[in-house]
């Protein structure tokens, strides 16, 4: 099958230092609305920015909820940034408009590599690519 030919896996170390962190955002109100989607851009970039981060990508779930997953090669990096003083003007917002907005997030420490495709993003960018092997892809059927 031909995605065989360019799927591959990472080889991740034993004890990985990368950080893949979640994040979402779901407005609560107007002033939330207003201010999640204002920031989307300007946010969404401070992450890229931040010394560590190797990727990040923001999604729209819905009209009132956004989406970013980002990682980061250590967990000191993804601190540092939650200390900075871009991440603190958005904790400055809620603080003035606790109503306004659903904040969370979940961070994450890869166990084992996923699988992929084509170009890397993510985890592939931090850690090397090995070969799949063909029960890598034995569950997975062509279309009819």
């Amino acid at each position: 099958m031909s995605y065989q030919k360019y799927g591959y896996r990472i080889a991740l170390p034993e004890h990985p230092e990368a950080v893949i962190v979640v994040l979402g955002m779901l407005a609560r109100n107007l002033t939330g609305w207003l201010w999640m989607w204002r920031q989307l851009n300007p946010q969404l970039q401070s992450v890229k920015r931040a010394p560590g981060c190797v990727q990040a990508k923001g999604g729209i779930v819905g009209p009132n909820e956004l989406l970013m997953v980002a990682y980061w090669k250590d967990a000191e990096s993804m601190r540092a940034y939650f200390k900075s003083a871009d991440h603190l003007t958005y904790m400055r917002f809620l603080s003035k408009n606790p109503e306004s907005l659903t904040l969370w997030n979940e961070t994450y420490q890869p166990a084992k590599s996923g699988m992929y495709l084509h170009e890397p993003h993510g985890l592939p960018l931090i850690y090397p690519k090995t070969g799949y092997r063909k029960s890598d892809f034995s569950d997975i059927q062509p279309a009819q």
